[in-house]
């Protein structure tokens, strides 16, 4: 996908609208840049009872995350740029930070 806004549909500074196609299994999940830093994580849209086009995501920046984390006394790191990672690497780099986790009654 691509980053296609720096705010969310309302002017919301802490969401990135991008051009992703995105499941609904692939909410909670990370947001990677080509070096495979976090940019932040994939979120479903609050609609408001509108319909979007299929190919619009959106993200919470990495940065609120943290300041979260931070108020709830959760200690954060953050990494230093790699450069660009083949796509095969950055996979593998997502698969080594995700798991699956599945709800039920």
């Amino acid at each position: 996908g691509r980053l296609a806004e720096l705010q969310g549909l309302n002017g919301e500074a802490d969401l990135k609208r991008l051009e992703l196609e995105a499941l609904p299994g692939d909410m909670g999940g990370p947001v990677f840049d080509a070096g495979g830093a976090v940019l932040g994580m994939l979120r479903a849209p609050d609609l408001g009872g509108r319909q979007l086009p299929q190919d619009v995501s959106f993200s919470v920046d990495a940065s609120a995350i943290r300041a979260l984390l931070d108020r709830l006394g959760v200690v954060t790191a953050s990494a230093e740029g790699a450069g660009s990672i083949d796509p095969v690497g950055l996979t593998r780099r997502a698969s080594m930070m995700t798991v699956l986790v599945g709800c039920w009654d």
